[in-house]
């Protein structure tokens, strides 16, 4: 009995201590607590700065002659002469012969020509004193009591006058068309042109048709430059309202870099339907010392017009195609607010802006996650170094 009442009361001991030693730790004291202040996301800014601007609107193309023609054979004949600047590449004043063909077949068809001329003339003079003849014995007639003019048209011998004229103008006809054909055996250049590839040589037989050569202008070109109807909005158009303004094209020839500015002159009419672009037409007269030729290929912008109030953002301050985000200060506090703005152009890493923002608005640049409107946040500006050198593009022009 003593030994079981030992062993209860080294069992309460144990369980005390076990109740002992939880109530201390349950109503042992705890560590203060210390807010910790919540740190702010770091953003860099720039301010919205309103401008003149203009752009360049880039395009390219491939220089051509203004006129171009294929000069051919009007009449038969064999080459019996030819000129020392019938060759490609070579420079050939307006109206200068190139080509003489033999003209022998058309001097004998001009003087058949002018014989048969000669003997309708003779047959209508023949007539005309046939007709006297006629009147005077009308006249003469004591039956008649009628003026000759009045007399039957055989009598008259009008029908006979007639054939007599039409047999003369036939005549006149076929002597100028045999003066003419002897002028085609010269063939001629019609203008002022370098010659690009020839067909023929001295001792050749051509045929009407046979082209001979083929020449195009050498006083002025023409560049066709693709320009899209989304950018076609931002050109200059005249009271017609056709696109217009100055053009500054550019070529490398070798080591040499040309440049010149020539006049939009016409526009083509018609979009492209691949492309959805239309082709203006510009005008490059050979002058200047500017030596082009066609088949060069150009780079070419042209001066759109101007717009008022637009402010410059990078491109890296959109959040959405037309969204980006200002800073506000509120209650002594910074914080972001996306807003929404009206883009009129977009050039590389610039994105032009005309309408959405106030001028010295304090943009945000810097991607924010998981933006939410009013979120505080610590601004610094962007320096004036960075902004310039990572953020401005240089495609556009700014008055």
């Amino acid at each position: 009995m003593n030994k079981l009442f030992k062993i209860l009361i080294g069992i309460g001991v144990i369980a005390s201590g076990f109740a002992i030693s939880g109530l201390l730790w349950i109503t042992r004291p705890g560590p203060d607590k210390v807010e910790k202040a919540k740190a702010l996301m770091a953003v860099d800014y720039i301010r919205a700065e309103f401008k003149t601007v203009s752009f360049e609107i880039p395009t390219q193309g491939i220089v051509e002659a203004h006129r171009r023609s294929l000069l051919a054979a009007e009449v038969p004949g064999k080459v019996i002469y030819v000129d020392p600047l019938f060759d490609v590449g070579q420079i050939v004043p307006a109206n200068h012969t190139l080509i003489r063909l033999d003209d022998t077949d058309f001097e004998a068809a001009i003087a058949q020509a002018e014989a048969n001329l000669a003997e309708t003339e003779s047959a209508l003079r023949s007539e005309e004193a046939r007709r006297d003849q006629a009147r005077r014995d009308w006249e003469r007639d004591p039956g008649s009591n009628k003026d000759f003019d009045e007399a039957p048209p055989l009598v008259q011998r009008i029908p006979q006058l007639k054939s007599a004229m039409a047999r003369v103008n036939s005549a006149m006809k076929a002597l100028k068309k045999a003066r003419q054909d002897k002028e085609r055996t010269e063939i001629k250049v019609p203008f002022s042109c370098i010659i690009a590839s020839k067909n023929t040589e001295l001792g050749s037989y051509v045929s009407p048709g046979f082209m001979v050569a083929e020449v195009f202008d050498s006083g002025s070109y023409e560049v066709r430059l693709p320009v899209s109807i989304d950018e076609l909005t931002h050109l200059k158009f005249n009271e017609d309202g056709d696109p217009t303004g100055v053009v500054r094209l550019k070529a490398t020839v070798g080591s040499d870099e040309l440049s010149w500015e020539a006049e939009i002159t016409r526009s083509e009419g018609e979009i492209d339907r691949q492309t959805r672009s239309l082709y203006l037409v510009v005008r490059v007269e050979n002058a200047q010392g500017v030596k082009i030729r066609p088949g060069l290929f150009v780079t070419a912008s042209i001066s759109g017009k101007p717009y008022k109030d637009v402010a410059a953002i990078p491109f890296q301050a959109f959040t959405t195609l037309n969204q980006i985000v200002v800073i506000k200060k509120e209650n002594g506090e910074d914080k972001l607010y996306p807003r929404d703005v009206e883009i009129l152009y977009q050039k590389g890493n610039t994105v032009f802006v005309e309408g959405g923002l106030n001028h010295g608005d304090r943009i945000c640049v810097t991607e924010v996650p998981d933006l939410v409107s009013g979120l505080p946040v610590k601004v610094t500006p962007l320096s004036n170094k960075k902004t310039s050198e990572e953020l401005s593009d240089n495609t556009t022009a700014t008055n």
